[in-house]
This record gives structure tokens, sequence and C-alpha cells, in this order.
């Protein structure tokens, strides 16, 4: 396989700005493009467009038909996120027809409903695109979502996408790919390159492309590298769902997508498999792509006790931020079948240190181990751990026990609370808060668990 070495500047800024193109060095030179779809132009220089929102050159009923010349340049801070829930055909560009971009780069978040990408929406109608590299986060409401084109649609005429590579992450509703959303026109793209996470709400998506449905289209000499999750079905670490079309010497990343199949519908199409070493063999030069989970209420996790902290609340989103190293704790499995874990868990290529000899509590640790001592909550945080909604109750425990994590104290799940309780403790609660801890002490007693400082009265059970 090929690497591409995206030496951008020293191919086209001798080669491709013709004198008749249009020079863009401003903003509103760009955004003046709109005016002649058409036309023929070519940047001068690099364009901050400054964070402000961007409305797409072209759309499905206009689309730009011209050609724009990039000369190496870079157009950052590209933010088209204005009117997100109804907008379709986002991106620098909303939607191409037998234009011609090449040589540049693209920087910034572009957000919408569906035909989202990080530089063209749709293409359709010959369009070719070369030498471009998109680092935008995408965000589609709902599908055809992609790190560099939202979809190839429609007409009779090939669509070519060479030596191109996309680092953005996205985040869609199905048929969303790392670099291309849906395929479902004549297209050849070769040589390309996904480097973002997907991360999608609904099925078809994969770490390249999310759904390949034309004869005429051919994906070839292209590899992904990053991590694919989410719900829904037929998910696959390059093509999400396979209709049509054919890849050839394509590859993904072994270790960022472990065992889930190189194509979804299908797991008789297969591909290679890169290494790490070879992966970085293949990106030598090229800055590292952004890894993100696309969601406010992700809760971050890169301490011990803030893992475990997840049982408290079994139903969130959750992303490591960083290696977990246990240090020989005994630690009880996430979720049973009382309260089984029903969240999302993004690892993003983390794990624990494989030194850390984890125990589990069905599996005794050795004599040798450090005992796990009663985490120092004062009767206030004890108590807003109990009573408010899960997530609050982690917060207040991984706040609670920070100044205590030398000692190897854990943040508690809710079985724990309530075998360490104080008198004090409990004296705080309301009565419906104390119905609860009397229903937990008695499911961890049926189950004939004995948990550390346990108090029991004569009817067993601390009120």
């Amino acid at each position: 396989m090929k690497n591409i070495a995206f030496t951008i500047a020293a191919v086209f800024a001798a080669t491709t700005a013709a004198i008749a193109d249009t020079s863009i060095t401003t903003r509103e030179g760009l955004a003046a493009i709109a005016n002649d779809l058409g036309g023929s132009y070519a940047l001068g220089a690099d364009i901050d467009l400054g964070g402000a929102d961007w409305t797409p050159i072209g759309n499905n009923t206009a689309p730009f038909t011209g050609s724009l010349h990039g000369n190496g340049y870079a157009i950052r801070n590209l933010s088209c996120t204005n009117s997100l829930s109804g907008s379709d055909y986002r991106g620098l560009f909303g939607c191409t027809s037998g234009a011609v971009l090449e040589g540049f780069s693209v920087s910034g978040t572009v957000a919408g409903k569906q035909y989202v990408g990080g530089l063209v929406g749709c293409i359709t109608g010959g369009t070719v695109i070369s030498n471009c590299i998109a680092t935008v986060e995408i965000v589609a409401t709902n599908s055809y979502a992609g790190g560099l084109v939202g979809a190839c649609a429609g007409g009779s005429a090939v669509n070519r996408i060479v030596d191109c590579r996309a680092d953005g992450f996205v985040s869609g509703s199905g048929m969303a790919g790392g670099f291309i959303g849906y395929v479902y026109a004549p297209a050849v793209i070769s040589n390309c390159v996904a480097r973002g996470d997907v991360r999608s709400a609904a099925s078809y998506y994969g770490g390249f492309v999310g759904r390949l449905a034309h004869d005429d289209a051919t994906i070839s000499d292209c590899w992904c590298s990053g991590a694919v999750w989410g719900t829904g079905g037929d998910i696959g670490s390059f093509i999400g769902h396979h209709v049509r079309g054919t890849n050839v010497n394509c590859a993904v990343s072994a270790y960022a997508n472990g065992p889930r199949p190189f194509c979804g519908s299908n797991p008789a199409i297969t591909g290679g498999r890169l290494t790490q070493t070879e992966i970085k063999a293949l990106s030598d030069g090229w800055p590292e792509a952004p890894k993100r989970a696309k969601s406010s209420a992700m809760i971050p996790i890169s301490t011990p006790e803030e893992l475990f902290a997840v049982t408290n609340n079994p139903s969130g989103s959750y992303v490591l931020t960083a290696d977990i190293d246990f240090v020989g704790e005994t630690i009880e499995p996430i979720g049973n079948y009382r309260n089984p874990f029903k969240g999302e868990f993004y690892g993003q290529n983390h794990g624990s240190s494989e030194k850390s000899g984890i125990q589990t509590a069905s599996t005794p640790a050795a004599s040798s181990a450090t005992p796990q001592t009663r985490p120092s909550f004062s009767a206030a945080a004890w108590k807003v751990m109990w009573r408010t909604s899960p997530a609050s109750r982690t917060r207040a425990a991984s706040s609670a026990t920070t100044a205590a994590a030398s000692s190897r104290t854990r943040v508690p799940n809710r079985q724990w609370i309530a075998a360490t309780a104080t008198a004090a403790m409990v004296a705080t609660m309301s009565a419906a808060s104390r119905a609860e801890l009397r229903l937990e002490r008695w499911w961890a007693l049926s189950r004939r668990v004995r948990r550390p400082g346990q108090f029991r009265s004569r009817h067993g059970f601390l009120l």
C-alpha cells in the first residue's frame, strides 16, 4: 500500500493556479464564490474564517460546478453550525457537480441534518477531489455524514477522490463514515485515509464508509485507523453496510477496532489489518489525529476511583482519557444480572496496566494485596451521594475521596455506601432513603456477600 506523502505545497505551488483563476486571499473572497458557482478560483494565501457562521458554497439546486485550486494553502476555523437540526448539504461546499477541488486543507466544525461533510456535503456529476485534507468535526442529526464528503450521489458520471485524508471526528445517525458516509453513484476513491473516530446512533456506519451501494463504485488502496462505536446494526471497521461496489487493497487498524468485522453487513468481505508500527510508518510526518467522544454528557475516566464509580450510573456514557493501573486492587465487575451495565463505554484505545493483576470479588486476592479502606466521607457528602441522581452521586463521591486517594480508598458504588454508613450518616436521611438503604442491605445479605463495616441492629439492619 502506498504511503500518502501529502506534500501539497511542493506539488501544487507552481503547477495548479492558472492565470485566469480568480485569486482568493480573504474570507470575503471565498464567500463570493457563491456569486459565480461556475468560476475558476485559486487560493493565494491561508484563510482564517474566524469561527463565524459559514454559509456553504452551493447546494443541491445550485451546486458549485467550477474549480478551486488550493496551491497548498489552508482554510482554518470553519464553523458551519447554524440551523443545525433542519439544514442539509453542509460543509465548506454544500454540493458540487462536475467541480474540481484540489490542493488545500480545511479545519473546523460542520453540523447539520444530513449530507454533512468536512469538505463537501454531497458530490455528484463527475466531481474530482484530489490532495485535500479535512480535519473537521462532523455532527449530523440524521444520515449521510463523512469526514471529507457526506455522500456521493446521483448521475452516471464517475466522481473521483484521490490522495485525500480525513482526520475529524464524525458523529451521525446512520450511514456515517470516517471518510465518506454514503456512496450510491459511480465513484473511484483511491489512496485515501480516514483517521477520525466514528460514532453513530443508528445502523450502517464504518471507519471509512458508512454504506457502499453502486456497481461502479471502487475504493482502492485506502485505510482507516479511527475507532468505530455506537448503537444499531451493520457496523464495520471499514465498511458499515455493503450493497454493491468493490474494495481493493484496503485495510484497517487492528488496534483501534479489535474484533469488529471489516464489513458490518457481510463478513465475507475482508481487508488488511495494520499494526501500530505500520500505521506510524504510513503516517510519518502527519499531525496526530484528534480523538474525541462527541457528547457533552460523556463522563471522563482517568483514575480507578472514577472507573469504580460507573456502578453508580450503569446507564451513563463514559470515555477513558488515560490508561488505568489498579495496582492489584480487589474490585467487583461493573453490573450484574439485577443491575446490568446499559450505557456506553468508549476506551479511546486506553486500557488497564498489564501488571495490575486485577482480582474480582469472586476470585479472592492474595493476602498481600492492599485492603480497601472505608471512605472518609462527611455526613453531608454521603447524604448527597445517596439521595441525588446517579451522575451527581458519582461526582460527589469523586470529590469526597480525592484527599484519600493516596491510601488506596476507592469511590464506592451504592452497595458499598450502604454497607459503610455510620449512624450519624443514616440520621441525616429521609424516610424514603432509609427504606432504600434497608432494601440495599437486604439484597447484599441475601447474596451472602460480606461487606466491610456492615452494621446490624437486632433486626439485621441499621435504621
